[in-house]
């Protein structure tokens, strides 16, 4: 006669071909923590993925901004006068001519 063992999770007996005698689960219950274990790493994969992807996002974010700044600096270097930089000259022109 095959010896039998006690599954800590449901209680049911099973033998040695049925479960897992040293984690004292039977086959049904090795399966479904298999499961729910293959689950929860599926779940830490998929927020580490998030995780790096918002990384990422944020990363190219800063080097948008960056290169924005860099391309308003150099505007501001080489630009000569705004419209309205203009039309405040043209007024102080005529304000002198009067």
């Amino acid at each position: 006669m095959e010896k039998l063992y006690l599954c800590s999770n449901c209680g049911v007996n099973f033998c040695e071909n049925d479960g897992s005698p040293e984690e004292k689960t039977c086959i049904n219950c090795s399966e479904k923590d298999k499961e729910n274990l293959e689950a929860e790493h599926e779940d830490e994969r998929e927020k580490q993925h998030e995780e790096e992807e918002i990384e990422k996002e944020e990363e190219e974010n800063q080097e948008d901004e960056k290169e924005d700044r860099e391309e308003w600096q150099k505007e501001e270097e080489y630009s000569i006068e705004t419209p309205e930089e203009k039309e405040e000259e043209e007024r102080e022109e005529d304000e002198q001519e009067d």
